[in-house]
């Protein structure tokens, strides 16, 4: 039996937030058919000289315009046919944009994923009884599980790239210095207020550091957090597990990755930690 799509909290908050809907008045105008009709009628207005002919060519595009925008069957059997068919040319691009970013292991490994992607929604579309209780919208979740995967590969990747150019024993050398400067000189001394500052960026400099590896820690945990899922996913469809089951452990994957996103997003906003973490003089 279809079963409906679940709006639970979690599920709610699993989504991305919504883009603005399309202009289907720019689409009614904006296409082949009515402007090849609008500026052929008008261009051969012109050429006879028809003025009434003009007119009528005029009135018949906005009577168009006023009502084309809105007719629910133009939309169901025109309009969101090309939206989706840009929303998904997009998609692809930005999708192939982003796997170029990634290192070579983990394009191999995205390959891989989108190869068992495909090769799941192949079982699930075998299965008819499973295909006919999973919902349109766990299908698009299942779909998406490749685009959080090369998400979380380019966030992985930038932070490897910055860490891999952070020189960590200059960064421990100028520390040993300003921290030798501050015991030596007295207050007052406008060198011990320079020094100071500058112990101040060090210290925030390696609180960053930290953050940095924390985050690609967790990021490569995530990333093989949706390889295993996809992997259960497809034991699911083959054991043919109810329906729900499949869908809601979408959700716990999806609600499990955004609160991480949020724990690494204040960490970012956190003060620095008041004491330094580099190696002292003694």
């Amino acid at each position: 039996m279809k079963t409906t799509t679940r709006t639970t909290p979690r599920a709610e908050g699993a989504r991305r937030p919504a883009k603005d809907g399309p202009s289907y008045a720019r689409l009614a105008f904006l296409n082949a058919y009515n402007l090849s009709l609008f500026l052929g009628g008008a261009a051969l207005a012109v050429y006879l000289g028809n003025l009434p002919m003009a007119a009528a060519v005029a009135a018949l595009e906005v009577i168009w315009l006023v009502n084309a925008p809105g007719s629910a069957f133009l939309r169901r059997v025109w309009f969101d046919r090309v939206v989706a068919a840009a929303e998904e040319a997009e998609a692809t691009e930005r999708l192939a944009e982003q796997m170029a970013e990634l290192s070579t292991s983990d394009q191999v490994r995205a390959r891989a994923l989108a190869a068992k992607k495909a090769r799941l929604v192949r079982q699930a579309e075998a299965n008819r009884s499973l295909t006919a209780d999973l919902t349109l919208d766990e299908l698009e979740r299942i779909d998406g599980l490749l685009t959080d995967f090369v998400e979380l590969g380019v966030r992985a990747a930038r932070c490897e790239r910055h860490l891999a150019d952070f020189d960590f024993a200059s960064l421990n050398r100028s520390w040993l210095l300003y921290a030798r400067q501050l015991e030596e000189l007295g207050a007052g001394d406008p060198r011990r207020e320079v020094a100071e500052k500058n112990a101040a960026v060090l210290r925030e400099r390696r609180a960053r550091y930290d953050d940095l590896v924390r985050t690609l820690q967790t990021t490569r945990g995530q990333m093989e957090l949706v390889e295993n899922t996809l992997s259960l996913l497809g034991d699911d469809i083959v054991s043919m597990v109810d329906a729900s089951d499949i869908g809601s452990r979408l959700d716990e994957l999806r609600v499990a990755m955004d609160a991480v996103r949020e724990v690494q997003a204040s960490d970012y906003t956190s003060d620095p930690p008041s004491a330094p973490r580099l190696r002292s003089t003694g």
